[in-house]
């Protein structure tokens, strides 16, 4: 995909998008792009549609995008309700270890370690 391309589709999916602290998404995008050299541009642009868009990997390459862009991009993409996933799992192996098996977790973190780390 053309770099140009890759701008104004980020410009246009994150319009209306910001982050957690009122700051707008394009202003990280920006900063990210400025940053790449300038065959990892059209990457920096796009690097968070995936994320926080309904745009679907499909329209991307009709768009122009190529596999090796779209191979960074799923690199770059963090599947939220994936790691909450792994999280809860996480908790669950962790409480059943400190029940059933607590003599495993003495050889590394202890208990308060892990309640410190909020993993317990």
């Amino acid at each position: 995909m053309r770099i140009e391309r890759a701008r104004l589709l980020a410009e246009r999916l994150h319009a209306n998008d910001y982050d957690e602290d009122g700051t707008a998404l394009l202003e990280h995008i920006r900063r990210v792009a400025r940053r790449v050299d300038v065959d990892e541009q059209v990457v920096a642009w796009l690097h968070e549609v995936l994320e926080w868009t309904a745009v679907a990997e499909p329209e991307l390459l009709r768009g122009g995008l190529d596999s090796e862009e779209l191979r960074a991009l799923r690199l770059l993409y963090r599947r939220v309700d994936v790691d909450e996933q792994v999280v809860a799992w996480l908790h669950e192996v962790l409480e059943w270890t400190a029940v059933a098996e607590p003599e495993l977790l003495r050889g590394g973190l202890d208990i308060e370690e892990l309640r410190a780390l909020r993993l317990l």
